[in-house]
């Protein structure tokens, strides 16, 4: 394999700005920017979104350089190639002649190249070491290996208790780290241990480069307090190609081989297969002459605990994803439901679904809202209320889908299909006004009034999904079920019933429900009349016989009876003064039996 190792050194802070070593292609030029902010750091190397090499000489506000000046890249012969950009603004200088934009250029071991009035310059150094990996890329967490049998070829090498004890310990790391930190100090700590390195370390890497996250050392002090510089070369290799590379000495070039690094990095990748890090080690000669080595099988066990601790980052972002998803669901839906959404999010996709709609909205809100002394009362007030009619749609195992000033909505039958949405609809609202009545005793000293709510419940087709946005998600239904249930909560208004549901619900929900029929209504913006029922809280005795004669005088009303209707709803009410429903039909009658029109059966609502 042809690597190529280039410095780049400053000549007018006369220093070395990097050392860089790459196996196929470099970039160099000024730094970019996306929406005004830069992209890489300066002066060290890094991989573009393209997945190239680049290295920054010069900030994105030095324009005097070009953003893409020059490329080099290494050819299968060993020597290397620059090419100049067409849009470049200066000539660098190789070997003391201009190239001229567009032009390419073969460079030899001793070839220097000159950059920005000869403030930069880039020379090829010596490397005595000889750069090896493994053949195969290391796969991303989660990806099956395409060929395994040749990831242990060489097992005779090595004992096999020592094979035991690292697959032991590769085990030991992944179930017992529960952070990245822990992941990161653990890897570490095994690879010097069961190695027998002199130093080992976990590399994170970003757009700003490589940092050092966790160090071990072995147990010489002189080692944990000369930890050398990782290899440039190394890292760069391991970065472009995702694979385990190692790095021993070739020559003995000096009287003493002390200190002299063998290196070993094995790629620690993402679930998109991007390098997130590595798993870095190096053993030194301890005596002169001695000479260190990283065999293939150590590089091989090394890829294995990268891979390891892959797997586990992946398990813990995967885990903290869920986590957030069910912190986000657990909103709108209950604990039950949380988790079987985030096991199949596909419920969420949109839609068509036969759903039930509740719209629950707070009776003179703007009046008691004006009486109160302080913000902080109303905030405390409107939660108190909304959050205990929140827990009985909960309870009820429904979606809450919006709080709209002092309006709840609330939905059954989607995500999860649900064949009794509408009797659980039913059954929360009945739980509502008990609780709100509750309340509204125990709130009365402080309101100087009681307070109660109004309930609409429509039963049908919906369109279902996220009707939110990108940066708000909001789980609910849209259509004209929808519609319908918002009017039929304002028409609780006119009609004096606490709790209003549409035909529609009362098929849902069967024969369990005790209501009463009301009226044909005409809702604002819909088309098609609907026809109303009350639903009973307490339905005593006294309730099913005003339900009786009610429905008797409803019935003579819309056949023509008027005077029959007009007999029957003046005795109810002088027994049930206080029945709005009695007392508007009774207008309705009387006004047709004194002009001689014929009644209208569907009230028109005037207004939402």
């Amino acid at each position: 394999m042809s690597v190529l190792t280039i410095q780049i050194y400053d000549h007018v802070e006369h220093r070395q700005l990097n050392l860089v070593s790459l196996t196929r292609s470099l970039e160099i030029g000024r730094q970019a920017s996306e929406n005004g902010t830069p992209v890489g750091p300066i002066f060290k190397m890094f991989s573009t979104k393209e997945g190239r090499a680049r290295v920054n000489l010069a900030p994105a506000a030095d324009v005097v350089l070009s953003r893409h000046l020059l490329s080099i890249e290494t050819l299968p012969d060993g020597r290397a190639r620059v090419t100049t950009h067409v849009n470049t603004r200066m000539r660098p200088i190789v070997d003391g002649t201009e190239l001229a934009p567009g032009e390419s250029r073969s460079l030899s071991a001793e070839s220097t190249i000159s950059l920005h009035k000869n403030r930069f310059e880039i020379r090829f150094v010596q490397d005595d070491t000889q750069l090896q990996s493994l053949a195969e890329p290391t796969i991303a967490p989660g990806k099956n290996w395409k060929d395994r049998s040749s990831h242990f070829d060489n097992y005779a090498t090595f004992e096999p208790e020592s094979l035991v004890k690292w697959f032991q310990e590769i085990t030991s790391v992944l179930e017992s780290a529960t952070s990245s930190e822990e992941f990161f100090e653990q890897a570490t700590k095994a690879m010097v241990d069961l190695l027998k390195l002199d130093s080992g370390r976990t590399l994170q890497y970003d757009d700003k480069g490589w940092r050092c996250t966790a160090v071990s050392t072995s147990d010489s002090e002189e080692h944990a307090t000369r930890l050398s510089k990782p290899s440039e070369r190394v890292l760069a290799s391991v970065l472009e190609e995702k694979r385990t590379f190692w790095q021993v000495p070739t020559e003995l070039k000096t009287e003493s081989l002390i200190n002299i690094e063998a290196v070993v990095a094995a790629p620690i990748l993402d679930r998109q297969g991007n390098v997130i890090g590595a798993l870095y080690g190096d053993r030194r000669a301890r005596v002169s002459k001695e000479v260190c080595s990283i065999n293939r099988l150590e590089a091989m066990l090394v890829r294995m605990l990268a891979c390891g601790v892959a797997a586990g980052l992946a398990r813990l972002e995967e885990q903290k994803a869920t986590l957030a998803e069910r912190v986000r669901f657990e909103q709108f839906f209950t604990a039950d439901l949380s988790r079987h959404l985030a096991a199949e999010p596909d419920l969420l996709a949109g839609r068509e679904a036969n759903v039930s709609v509740m719209f629950a909205d707070i009776r003179g809100f703007s009046r008691i809202s004006a009486k109160l002394q302080s913000a902080a009362a109303l905030v405390e007030w409107l939660s108190d209320v909304m959050s205990v009619l929140s827990d009985c749609v909960v309870a009820e195992e429904g979606v809450l889908v919006d709080y709209i000033g002092d309006e709840l909505m609330a939905m059954w039958g989607a995500p999860a299909r649900q064949e009794d949405h509408a009797i659980r609809a039913c059954r929360a609202a009945q739980l509502m006004m008990t609780e709100v009545r509750r309340m509204s005793a125990e709130w009365h000293a402080k309101l100087g009034e009681t307070f109660d709510v109004g309930i609409g419940i429509n039963s049908g087709p919906a369109y279902v999904g996220n009707t939110g946005s990108r940066r708000k998600f909001k789980y609910g239904p849209l259509g004209t079920t929808v519609n319908m249930a918002s009017r039929v909560q304002g028409t609780t208004k006119y009609l004096g019933s606490p709790i209003l549901i549409t035909a529609e619900t009362l098929r849902g929900a069967g024969k369990e429900l005790t209501t009463r029929r009301l009226r044909q209504v005409q809702v604002v913006n819909i088309n098609t009349p609907v026809e109303l029922y009350e639903l009973a809280m307490n339905p005593d005795e006294k309730w099913q016989t005003l339900r009786r004669q009610y429905e008797v005088a409803l019935d003579s009303f819309e056949k023509g009876n008027l005077a029959q209707s007009v007999g029957i709803l003046g005795t109810l009410l002088e027994t049930y003064p206080d029945d709005v429903a009695s007392r508007m039909l009774l207008r309705h009658a009387s006004e047709a039996f004194a002009t001689g029109k014929a009644p209208e059966a569907v009230w028109e609502m005037p207004m939402k």
